[in-house]
């Protein structure tokens, strides 16, 4: 029998560092317009945190994240452009 903290490599080769994961459900944390607010947000901060092997992100968290990169990452482009 495998013990729950050994790593598990998945069919595809990523690694796990462990064996806890965390299904993908409806959490019921929406903001109004149903879109991610900051509790949803902090709940996958604490599962995150907490060290579990996976925890799959609604697609509308995958996407509210993906627009904060590029926003953060557009205005570093614009700080850095306004030196030159």
């Amino acid at each position: 029998m495998t013990a729950l903290n050994e790593p598990l490599m998945l069919r595809h080769g990523a690694p796990l560092p462990n064996r806890i994961a965390k299904a993908a459900m409806e959490e019921l944390l929406a903001a109004p317009g149903q879109v991610p607010g900051d509790r949803l947000i902090a709940l996958y901060r604490r599962w995150a945190a907490g060290g579990a092997g996976r925890a799959p992100c609604p697609a509308a968290l995958a996407l509210l994240v993906e627009r904060l990169v590029r926003a953060r990452r557009r205005r570093a482009y614009e700080t850095w452009r306004a030196t030159r």
